[in-house]
């Protein structure tokens, strides 16, 4: 219904929080697959306040690419 009229599921805030939310728990357990406990703490809540999906694509290529926690937490951060 929503294509025949030009709407995405991101129009819907409710269904846009809810992909954030579930963005942020994979990157969180990706993390946690090879950061320390700090890091991976430190990472979650840096990603509680990132609302931008583009953002935590790149967080997640990083983790990919095997970025440090701390060079995870300055895309974050600036």
């Amino acid at each position: 219904l929503g294509e025949r009229e030009g709407t995405t599921q991101d129009d819907s805030p409710f269904l846009r929080a809810e992909r954030l939310d579930a963005q942020r728990t994979l990157l969180a357990e990706q993390a946690s697959t090879r950061l320390g406990a700090s890091d991976v703490r430190r990472l979650q809540l840096l990603l509680a306040d990132v609302d931008d999906p583009e953002v935590l694509a790149r967080v997640g290529k990083g983790l990919v690419h095997g970025v440090s926690g701390a060079e995870l937490a300055s895309m974050l951060a600036g």
